[in-house]
């Protein structure tokens, strides 16, 4: 007998309601949306660009004790209603509501190499191609967590 493993399926599900949304949904398409990595460089690239005169909007899925809260305009937790509960219900679907406001809101998505909204995800792999067909620009910004040292690897063909 087969086990049917509900997290897949509902992965499976919510992986096909995502390439939907990515095709179809009407979008606003505006904003320049930095994160979800809460380094303090996408506060400032967001202001600066929002100096000149850019609609701009900073999503990060948590906050670093170095910072503060109000550092970053949105968090993943911020979209998702309050009344949904438990705790870690919340938390699963936190990086697919980032997905759909990006997806909704925004022309140009600023991301780290080290972190995108679905990389906690199992449908990460699909994460650039849903940019694509939502026609998403997406930047990649290195920093410090994701630098890579030839020099201290084993694999000299990199």
């Amino acid at each position: 007998m087969m086990k049917i493993n509900l997290k897949r399926v509902a992965d499976v599900i919510l992986s096909l309601f995502a390439v939907f949304l990515c095709i179809f949904i009407p979008k606003r398409r505006r904003e320049l949306i930095w994160g979800p990595v809460p380094i303090i460089n996408n506060k400032y690239w967001s202001k600066a660009i929002s100096k000149l005169g850019w609609e701009t909007k900073t999503l990060m899925r948590e906050y670093y004790s170095i910072n503060k809260q109000a550092d970053f305009d949105l968090y993943f937790d911020d979209l998702i209603p309050r009344w949904i509960w438990p705790a870690s219900l919340r938390q699963e679907l936190s990086c697919y509501m980032a997905l759909l406001y990006i997806i909704r809101n925004g022309s140009v998505v600023h991301l780290p190499f080290s972190g995108r909204p679905l990389g906690a995800s199992p449908l990460w792999r699909l994460e650039a191609h849903l940019y694509r067909w939502a026609k998403i620009r997406t930047v990649l910004i290195p920093y410090g967590a994701d630098m890579y040292w030839y020099s201290h690897t084993e694999a000299k063909t990199l």
